[in-house]
């Protein structure tokens, strides 16, 4: 049986541990001893030197490096030689940078040649290391970093122990995402001076990359960059390592654009990670270019995989079957390519044809599990659920450590996706998960302690798996950890500078609307932490580049009606509520916006129609609940003061006071919802009679419309809440609704023309709402108005994409899309006789 090169590099460090931990004796003498007879037997000194690396010798952890890296007294072995040489640095980093030699020659061995010749100009004319470092920049900057790479081989002989140079090649090596020789390096660099910058750095990733303070790293990284600006390799670590978190692109790219400022080409593996980024962040276009250099740099199987890639980005898929095509030519049955060209039939939802090619992914490597899950997604799409299911397990068996494998499988027992729902068998395949860095697994953890899932509540539990998660990288732990510190919930004490430490974090992974919370936190006063208006705005501001319209509408609030003279601004007012207003003029919230506006600039008789307009839409809903009837109240007093040519001033935010009776009832009511249904229509129920709450009725509703564990769904009684949940100012009913009156499970409930009535208002009044128009546009398809239906639709995709939303889900909207372009309806009628 083939061992791979882990098993073998992980068996040897194995050996060596437990021979070392039972080992006192130093080995010097039997390493003595192995020495003098190496030149005449090198298989007795390879005993020798294998006997005294077990009693934790370093001096002979080297030399069985050596032995497996060059066939003495044994057959040749790379992987063990790595793993000779792992041992040995890191039980004693200093002394093994004497060996560095050895282990670049052994690199440009498995790089399978090198280029050597090309830099021996370099090394004859360099006379000092700062010289050595020097030529290496001036190559990376010329896109030779292979060169620059074997010049540093080359330069350890002569100079072992300089960091610098010692760090560069570290920061090459995980440039390509190989942590191990990484590790080697940066144990060196740690060694040789800890409190420098680059030593620092490299303690830092070595604790990233094996999941260790992610969060805290990446602001040592960021201060380091501070610290040092010019330095372009902290910048280059500092955006590696947010690829490799997939957090912080944003901040990556900038740190991308700054090295490529400094650099006439720059190394291809700049371009390679910066497509990746710039394909995280959506900007297709942009990734284009710089896969198309990295391929001119390097025009080797895995740039042509990654181009292809880009590609199927911009569902160019013909080209992307091209590339890859090339891509394996170069370099053929490897499994990885494969599966991304399977990739490529799947997102064109060719299932089938995708199927296939995964069956050759698992051909070239049965040990590739990605290709297996992928696989199970096929058939979960072709509504083969349980089949998905068993090739989740499959892959599970084959490799216990494929955390992914394990997320699948405890969301199929948490949701009865191609299972039984088993809280207690979700748990414990999000816990296998989770050891192994699941960060997803781990908030899902979390959620389960939160919503009594198999287990007793317990809010402790529940945040420190949050904080695991949040630590990893995973921005929905840290939203929920920010929001639960700035309401004081779920166990957590009310602490705005915590809760803006988490957003702050998500906000810098990618979210847009971690901005436009932070920017209310900022708007707050808490005790102990005062109101900081020019805050909220750069929040607000960078919430508006995401595309939320509720970051227009705070921006236009704050400039029109700021307690804090000095941001007050007529004009930035007008500019943003006018946007916001033309794309959603039946929002009465905007129309009291662009009234404080109009008054800001001194237009009266203009805020004042607003004002009136704004009373006009939110008194023709009926009976409102009584929050509504409290901002109906307000709008009359601003009214008042229009009329008085007064503008409106804001008053102070201050900070929430503990939750309300009636907001803990929703929280029970919520909480209780997914397990004891009746007690949760309970809770609802009595807030609903007692205030009249929209959302209460909005909360029965759902619960009648999915059902629970002790009650089944009743669509019809669904129905009746929704209605009520309208009646009391709860718009979202009308979403649910058209799904009711469209649903084939219920063939009574069935009438498009009911559907569609209800998408109207949809189009009307919650026209910012991507979740309402992408709804509306199924009611106008299912009637036949397909042009109708792909306006909405296509603007509910745009709007999303702004948002944090899944790939699935995007997919989902975009196959919409093309089902509209192709007039086909998105339901099935019900037969007339089930009616």
């Amino acid at each position: 049986m083939k061992v791979s090169r882990k098993v073998w590099l992980w068996l040897v460090c194995a050996m060596v541990f437990f021979a070392t931990v039972r080992a006192e004796d130093s080995g010097e003498s039997i390493y003595q001893q192995g020495m003098a007879v190496y030149e005449s037997n090198p298989a007795a000194a390879y005993g020798f030197f294998l006997e005294a690396a077990g009693k934790g010798h370093v001096q002979s952890m080297i030399a069985m490096g050596h032995c497996c890296e060059t066939g003495s007294g044994i057959a040749t072995n790379w992987s063990a030689a790595v793993g000779w040489y792992g041992m040995a640095m890191k039980k004693d980093p200093v002394k093994t940078c004497q060996g560095l030699g050895a282990i670049c020659a052994l690199a440009r061995g498995i790089k399978k040649g090198g280029v050597a010749e090309r830099v021996e100009r370099f090394e004859a004319n360099s006379s000092s290391a700062a010289q050595i470092y020097e030529a290496a920049m001036r190559l990376l900057a010329e896109g030779k970093s292979l060169d620059a790479s074997d010049l540093l081989d080359r330069s350890f002989a002569k100079f072992p122990n300089d960091q610098r140079l010692l760090f560069m090649r570290g920061v090459l090596w995980r440039s390509r995402f190989d942590k191990l020789y990484t590790s080697f390096f940066f144990y060196c660099v740690q060694a040789l001076d800890a409190s420098s910058s680059v030593g620092k750095a490299a303690d830092t990733v070595i604790k990233m990359d094996r999941g260790v303070d992610v969060v805290d790293g990446f602001q040592m990284l960021r201060s380091s960059i501070q610290e040092h600006p010019d330095d372009l390799l902290l910048r280059w670590l500092f955006a590696i390592q947010c690829r490799e978190h997939r957090t912080h692109s944003e901040a990556a790219a900038e740190q991308y654009e700054i090295i490529l400022e400094q650099w006439d080409v720059g190394p291809s593996l700049v371009h390679q990670t910066y497509g990746n980024i710039l394909d995280s962040l959506g900007l297709h276009e942009k990734a284009l270019v710089h896969r198309k250099i990295t391929v001119e740099l390097e025009p080797k199987s895995w740039s042509y995989n990654t181009y292809a890639i880009t590609l199927n980005n911009l569902k160019r898929y013909e080209e992307a079957d091209r590339v890859y095509a090339k891509c394996l030519e170069l370099e053929p049955g490897v499994a990885m390519h494969l599966n991304n060209w399977a990739n490529n039939f799947y997102d064109q939802e060719r299932y089938n044809e995708a199927i296939e090619k995964y069956k050759e992914v698992l051909e070239a490597d049965p040990n590739y599990v990605r290709a297996l899950v992928s696989w199970g997604e096929c058939l979960s799409e072709l509504d083969r659920k349980e089949e998905a299911f068993a090739k989740c397990r499959q892959a599970c068996q084959i490799d216990p450590d494929y955390a992914p494998a394990w997320n699948d499988i405890g969301f199929a027992y948490e949701f009865g996706q191609g299972a039984e729902v088993d809280y207690q068998k979700a748990m414990d395949a999000y816990r296998k998960a989770a050891e192994k860095n699941s960060a997803w697994a781990m908030y899902r953890i979390a959620r389960m302690y939160v919503d009594k899932k198999g287990v007793a509540r317990d809010y402790e539990a529940a945040n420190d798996w949050c904080r695991k998660a949040a630590e990893r990288g995973n921005i929905e732990a840290m939203d929920k950890l920010a929001w639960n510190y700035s309401k004081g919930r779920e166990g957590l004490e009310l602490d705005p500078r915590m809760a803006v430490h988490w957003y702050q974090n998500a906000a810098e992974s990618g979210s847009g609307d971690a901005y436009l919370r932070l920017g209310g936190i900022y708007r707050t006063t808490y005790p102990g932490f005062p109101q900081d208006i020019g805050k909220a705005i750069e929040c607000y501001q960078a919430a508006a580049k995401h595309g939320l319209s509720l970051a227009h509408q705070n921006l236009a609030r704050v400039y029109a009606s700021s307690p804090e003279p000095q941001y007050l601004n007529a004009e930035k007012a007008l500019i943003h509520a006018t946007a916001e207003l033309e794309t959603n003029p039946e929002n009465p919230v905007m129309q009291d916006i662009m009234a404080m506006a109009y008054a800001r600039d001194g237009q009266f008789e203009k805020a004042i129609a607003s004002e009136e307009k704004g009373i006009e839409i939110v008194s023709k809903r009926g009976k409102l609940p009584a929050y509504m009837v409290k901002t109906l109240e307000r709008y009359k007093q601003r009214l008042e003061l229009y009329k008085q040519n007064k503008p409106y001033v804001q008053k102070p935010t201050i900070a929430p006071t503990p939750p309300s009776q009636k907001t803990k009832v929703k929280q029970t009511g919520r909480r209780s919802a997914d397990r004891e249904t009746k007690d949760a229509i309970a809770l609802y129920k009595a807030l609903y009679e007692k205030e009249h709450d929209g959302a209460a009725a909005y909360h029965i509703a759902k619960i009648y419309q999915y059902g629970g564990r002790e009650l089944p769904a009743d669509p019809v009684k669904a129905v009746e809440w929704h209605h009520k949940a309208i009646e009391y100012g709860f718009p979202l009913s009308h979403s649910s609704l058209i799904s009711l009156h469209l649903s084939t499970r219920c063939p009574e409930l069935w009438d498009v023309g009911k559907a569609l009535q209800h998408a109207q208002i949809l189009e009307k009044e919650r026209s910012f709402d991507s979740a309402c128009l992408a709804s509306a546009a199924k009611a106008y398809a299912q009637s036949g108005q397909f042009d109708k239906a792909l306006a909405l639709q296509r603007k509910a995709l745009e709007r999303y994409k702004f948002g944090r939303v899944s790939a699935k889900r995007l997919a989902l909207l975009e196959k919409y899309v093309d089902m509209y372009e192709r007039g086909e309806k998105p339901y099935t009628e019900p037969d007339e006789s089930r009616k």
